[in-house]
């Protein structure tokens, strides 16, 4: 815990530039993982699997983003409780809501092969059944939309972890520790049925308590990042090597079918939050900060920067809008039995491009509509001309 060891604060400011360039890769994460469900059908049966272990530390490296940037933001000012809470109201809430109730229509007027989560026909869409089925889908979070429920969860409890770990700079070490033990502690106790039965499946993803290792490390990654960047800066091999290590390791984790311990609450199997993934979404998480780190270096060229930058304020856009396009992308393939004709890393990869691409235009155009603050979360972006 030598990166932990002193104390240090910074001066605060609206954003950091080195999460800006970690954005954009996290949602490329999120947008892969979509795709291998949806389209990884016709590649080798090992290959989605072990991708999915892979790709899905975007969950966690996002969650890691936003307790970064938003305890970066409060610094060590006093805290605001009503600034709080309207900052988050017009940024994350009234999208959420709107886009809950753009989906709830979208799959009841869109039939999506392969695809039956919330299904609704579209002869339902008025009555107290329908209002039923749509407050269901506001309470726990349209498919990928539940990290915002998770997030509104992490806004409650925000000032008063702000404030215990503000005041607890000397024991930061051990209170990361603590959260990665308590992280492999929930998925045991699930895995072990030690909790109620109503927490597993769609409960374990949609509940704070599953990601204490990511909230608070990156609480505590904003509030000393000096020292952490630092750290990273000269131990940017060690990380690579760790990070690839444990990526084989849980790799092969997943193929071991034993009748043991470990087969049985180690090993992932399907399950994101299994604890031998734990180390390498550590690393992971740390390789995409590194990765911030040097994109936002001052010999990086100026239209990457800008770029990235660019990209970042796109990225919540991109994520709302994904479920749209990657379903369009279904149909198409399906239509012009595009699965048989393409090879399935070409497929793969041409739908997340295109997922992304589409995400991006549509942000762009939104950002400068009257709907900007209803969609993306955002102040309307007006266009200015020279005189």
């Amino acid at each position: 815990m030598e990166i932990l060891s002193r104390a240090t604060r910074h001066v605060p400011v609206a954003h950091v530039e080195e999460i800006d360039a970690m954005r954009p890769v996290a949602q490329a994460l999120v947008i892969a993982t979509h795709v291998l469900i949806f389209f990884g059908a016709n590649a080798p049966s090992f290959v989605p699997p072990d991708l999915l272990i892979l790709t899905r530390v975007s969950r966690e490296s996002f969650f890691f983003i936003s307790a970064f940037a938003l305890t970066y933001a409060y610094g060590s000012r006093p805290f605001a409780f009503a600034a709080f809470w309207r900052r988050r109201w017009s940024g994350i809430l009234v999208p959420y809501l709107v886009w809950s109730v753009i989906y709830f229509v979208y799959t009841a007027a869109v039939a999506v092969p392969r695809f039956p989560y919330y299904h609704w026909s579209a002869t339902s869409l008025v009555g107290v059944s329908a209002l039923a089925h749509l407050a269901v889908l506001v309470f726990t979070g349209y498919y990928h939309l539940y990290y915002l429920v998770v997030l509104v969860q992490f806004f409650v409890v925000f000032p008063l972890l702000w404030v215990w770990l503000e005041g607890a700079r000397r024991w930061h070490g051990s209170i990361a520790l603590g959260s990665f033990v308590l992280q492999c502690a929930t998925d045991l106790a699930l895995r072990a049925h030690w909790l109620p039965g109503f927490f597993s499946g769609k409960v374990e993803s949609r509940a704070l308590v599953s990601y204490p290792l990511y909230l608070l490390t990156g609480m505590i990654a904003a509030l000393r990042y000096d020292e952490i960047k630092a750290w990273l800066r000269r131990n940017a091999a060690g990380v690579a090597v760790f990070t690839f290590v444990f990526a084989l390791a849980v790799l092969a984790s997943a193929h071991v079918h034993l009748a043991t311990w470990f087969e049985r609450f180690v090993a992932p199997h399907g399950d994101a939050f299994a604890a031998a993934a734990l180390p390498y979404d550590v690393g992971a998480i740390a390789g995409l900060l590194l990765f911030g780190i040097a994109s936002s270096s001052p010999s990086t060229p100026r239209w990457w920067r800008r770029m990235t930058r660019a990209l970042a304020l796109d990225s919540y856009g991109v994520y709302l809008s994904q479920m749209i396009w990657i379903p369009m992308l279904v149909r198409v393939v399906t239509r012009y039995q595009l699965a048989s004709r393409v090879p399935w890393p070409a497929l793969l990869v041409g739908a997340l491009v295109t997922t992304y691409v589409l995400g991006v235009i549509f942000t762009e155009v939104v950002r400068r509509t009257p709907l900007a603050p209803l969609l993306v979360g955002r102040p309307r972006q007006r266009l200015i001309t020279k005189s």
